[in-house]
């Protein structure tokens, strides 16, 4: 395979047959088939996941387990998948949307069904993280943090019902460990872990909010505190950074701080009492729905898919007749 990208479609690959919107481009997104400023393409189906590494690539792993991969051929090492490199690299075909909330949400949404999270229900998530005592519903209290093994493990288990279940979890185990373990130390906190997989899956975006509440809420009192939301707020915009779209919707702390203020400012206009520092989850609720900055991309997200979906069951109505 060498460096060929692992999404990549191309005209001697597939026959593809391009009638742009405006100018002739090669256009390589899923995209340009289904928005229509992105034109129009036809292309043959093809299953671009779970293939080997590419030629003169190998994987290792450090003493704790963390994996890293070496190219034979130039003798370097890197902690990046390169067939998620591959997937990153392919994904910057949407930098000419101009709209940072679009190019991003379009970004995720290709991420999104490239690892096939779209396949992934969030109630598979949680049989998955209950049948391995990490929902949090059990005497014992789930582990704090998960190394890279027992990552693939939770990933596994959650693609056991799909085709070919192993063959995304080395990919999505990189790009988690890329998220949340930049100094990869080994291991992500499990709440981390389970943010992420609740926005990529596939649900009504509020029962989302409402599990990532109850993840918050670790004292199970209805209440969450600025901190947690804070907490919330840097998980969903780090998902961002190996994209690098983080910066549209606010990194840094001071726009984390202001996304919060809002937030309370929200409960105590709804609660009455002035000087509330609790937020209740009919509040988390309401401001998530009022699509704040850090967070919009998550509903324009499900904007996509909606719309994706609809297209192909159209398409398939057309086809029946």
């Amino acid at each position: 395979m060498g460096r060929d990208s692992l999404f990549n479609i191309s005209n001697e690959d597939v026959g593809m047959q391009l009638t742009p919107a405006k100018n002739t481009e090669p256009l390589t997104s899923r995209r340009a088939t289904l928005i229509p400023w992105r034109g129009q393409l036809l292309v043959k189906a093809k299953d671009h996941l779970g293939e080997k590494l590419p030629f003169d690539w190998e994987k290792k792993a450090t003493e704790d387990g963390t994996p890293f991969y070496v190219n034979h051929q130039s003798h370097q090492t890197q902690w990046l998948d390169p067939r998620l490199e591959a997937c990153l690299e392919e994904l910057k075909c949407h930098d000419d949307i101009r709209l940072a909330v679009y190019r991003t949400a379009s970004k995720m949404r290709d991420f999104q069904v490239y690892t096939r999270m779209s396949k992934v229900h969030i109630s598979d998530i949680l049989d998955a993280l209950f049948s391995l005592n990490l929902s949090g519903g059990t005497n014992m209290p789930p582990a704090e943090y998960l190394k890279a093994d027992e990552i693939a493990t939770v990933l596994l288990e959650i693609f056991s019902k799909l085709k070919h279940p192993l063959a995304h979890v080395e990919v999505m185990v990189s790009w988690l460990l890329e998220v949340y373990d930049r100094d990869r130390t080994g291991q992500i906190s499990t709440i981390s872990l389970k943010i992420a997989l609740s926005t990529l899956c596939v649900s009504w975006i509020e029962e989302k909010y409402r599990y990532v509440f109850g993840l918050l809420d670790t004292n199970a009192d209805g209440m969450i505190t600025r901190e947690q939301l804070a907490q919330y707020i840097n998980f969903t915009v780090q998902m961002l950074v190996p994209i690098r779209e983080a910066w549209p919707f606010g990194p840094t702390a001071q726009h984390i701080e202001d996304a919060v203020n809002q937030c309370c400012q929200l409960e105590r206009k709804l609660s009455g009492v002035p000087d509330t520092l609790l937020i209740s989850l009919e509040t988390f609720l309401d401001w998530c729905m009022m699509e704040p900055r850090p967070l919009i991309w998550i509903p324009t997200l499900h904007r996509i898919a909606a719309t994706e979906n609809g297209v192909e069951h159209l398409n398939l109505l057309v086809m029946s007749i």
